[in-house]
């Protein structure tokens, strides 16, 4: 402002903080990318399918003619079980692009599901991992499909197991809580920390995206997490992960409380 005779008497200034504008323009950016990945991977996944199939039919046919032709059924067997894996993965993109819904969607008791895995996971995870199961959230049900819940969870376990070569403690824990749903909502979070070798913040904010892994080709296909991610988001709920190196990783799913257990409830 200026004062008598042009002279400054005093000056204003207007600040505004925008840290969390630009946080949310940060996280809409990312969804974006990932939501564009994830279409891109489905529609290259149903081109694929309609190779597999002539693939895996061509084989069964040949494997039925040839019967027990000791020269050539190995072969053609080989190619059908490497044409049924690639089904699979295929399988798995469908899902990531979002073009399929879970088969069966069903009400789904999270607390069950970790502690009826509990013999799959020691399995998977093997005498170098201490595994500890943690059920906090009760009889509380989701909407979910069953299998990709115990498939999601298996994935986590297993990418936890890679991140401590050198053995660790990989913890699932569920609880029943409303944190990051609107007011009134309840949610059950199930939870997947291990004490690994954690991710920085340019891993952790890519982990999710198809084809992204940081284990080499030759031991990933950067499809378990996106998978994983699929699931969740099309079940209605969301994921986070918590990650840092040398201090491990948590990845978080929260999903919606069923209808009919809020109705319960009330």
């Amino acid at each position: 402002a200026l004062g008598t005779l042009g002279t400054v008497s005093g000056v204003l200034v207007v600040a505004e903080d925008v840290t969390e504008r630009q946080r949310m323009l940060e996280q809409f950016h990312q969804a974006e990318r990932l939501n564009a990945m994830s279409r891109m991977a489905g529609a290259v996944a149903h081109d694929f399918n309609n190779l597999l199939t002539v693939i895996l039919g061509c084989s069964d046919v040949l494997l039925r003619r040839l019967g027990e032709d000791q020269d050539l059924a190995p072969d053609v067997a080989a190619i059908h079980r490497a044409g049924t894996r690639a089904a699979a993965l295929t399988n798995q993109l469908v899902r990531i692009g979002g073009n399929q819904q879970p088969v069966q969607p069903e009400l789904v008791v999270v607390d069950e599901v970790v502690v009826s895995m509990q013999p799959m996971l020691s399995s998977a995870l093997g005498s170098g991992v201490r595994l500890e199961i943690v059920p906090g959230a009760g009889a509380t049900a989701v909407l979910v499909d069953r299998s990709e819940l115990e498939r999601s969870v298996l994935n986590l376990a297993i990418n936890a197991r890679d991140a401590m070569p050198g053995g660790g403690t990989l913890a699932i824990s569920t609880s029943r809580a409303a944190r990051g749903r609107p007011t009134g909502t309840e949610t059950v979070e199930l939870a997947v920390e291990d004490t690994g070798m954690g991710m920085d913040e340019e891993t952790a904010a890519h982990c999710f995206e198809p084809f992204f892994t940081t284990k080499g080709r030759a031991r990933g296909t950067g499809l378990g997490l996106a998978a994983v991610h699929a699931t969740v988001i099309q079940a209605g709920g969301e994921v986070r992960v918590e990650s840092s190196p040398g201090a491990g990783s948590r990845f978080t799913l929260t999903l919606p409380v069923a209808p009919a257990e809020r109705r319960a409830a009330e």
